[in-house]
């Protein structure tokens, strides 16, 4: 196998893991109080239950509870010191938890995600680029082949975010995600970015897959993955992580919840849209990825294929 991540198609789209955020908050996690990588060192065992539930179910990829670590470090002025120590646990816990769920089926791959950094539109640029260059670093020193830059929102963080990558890991398979919803202009981000923006910044930036999450479900992130399949071209593998139902603030809890049933009819629809991989988001919990492994057909060669001892 070549040392480089590649991306083959299979014949069963790939499967991604839930919402892992939203898991431990409903085991009282309180965001207000702490944050979910806290819960690395404080509460192990209740991540990594999180990520057996998501492999038991039947994903093919597992993400580290890292989403929140770009913001984190920004907030703290670049401190380094709780940076190694969270990732190396993250890591741990992902890898820990896919082996106990899995039993006999394929092992899920455990790659390492970064949500944005920014609470605003005023994005440090610099600093974004370099943190993210800085964990994505640690990320490949533990073996990890991928990075998710994760629910993004502002162009210029998202491009800052992809250049830190890739100049620190360029042999790292990077994925990009953006979350967009129907606003004033159509299609935007919660800044009021027009989803055409976005795409254009993906298509000078180059990510290896593309994607949307979070903000809807997935019958109302339809329209934008149809936008993005034409927009990208048959060539780029796209990503789709719709939440179930409609969540309320901080997704602490569904105010519309959806049954497994209508959840993965909404994925079946997304498959339909030009997606070649789903999977959840916030809410999202092993039912639903069940009800999903059922109808998308069991586990196969996955379309991301990682190096040896990652």
């Amino acid at each position: 196998m070549d040392l480089n991540l590649r991306i083959r198609g299979g014949p069963v789209p790939l499967l991604w893991d839930g919402g892992v955020g939203t898991a431990l908050i409903e085991q009282g996690l309180d965001l207000s109080v702490e944050s979910p990588e806290s819960w690395l060192l404080r509460h192990p065992d209740r991540v990594r239950a999180v990520h057996q539930e998501f492999a038991a179910a039947g994903a093919d990829v597992i993400q580290t509870n890292t989403f929140g670590l770009l913001r984190l470090r920004l907030q703290a002025d670049g401190a380094k010191r709780d940076a190694r120590s969270l990732v190396e646990a993250a890591v741990a816990l992902a890898r820990q938890g896919a082996v106990a769920g899995v039993g006999d089926r394929p092992l899920p791959e455990v790659i390492g995600c970064l949500g944005p950094g920014a609470s605003s539109s005023s994005v440090q640029v610099a600093q974004v680029e370099a943190y993210a260059a800085y964990l994505a670093g640690l990320f490949e020193e533990l073996g990890v082949g991928a990075i998710h830059l994760e629910t993004f929102y502002d162009p210029n963080e998202l491009r800052a975010a992809i250049r830190g990558v890739r100049a620190r890991a360029p042999r790292l398979t990077l994925l990009a995600s953006m979350t967009v919803t129907r606003g004033n202009s159509g299609l935007e981000t919660p800044l009021g970015t027009p989803l055409a923006y976005m795409v254009k910044v993906m298509e000078e930036e180059q990510p290896d897959i593309v994607g949307l999450n979070c903000s809807q479900n997935a019958r109302r992130m339809r329209p934008a993955v149809e936008v993005l399949r034409r927009a990208m071209g048959g060539g780029v593998k796209i990503l789709a992580q719709p939440q179930v139902g409609q969540q309320g603030a901080e997704c602490k809890g569904s105010t519309r919840p959806e049954s497994s049933e209508q959840f993965v009819q909404g994925l079946l629809g997304l498959l339909d849209a030009g997606a070649d991989a789903v999977g959840g988001c916030c809410g999202c919990r092993g039912t639903h990825l069940a009800a999903a492994r059922q109808a998308i057909g069991p586990a196969a060669q996955p379309m991301i294929a990682f190096p040896e001892g990652g």
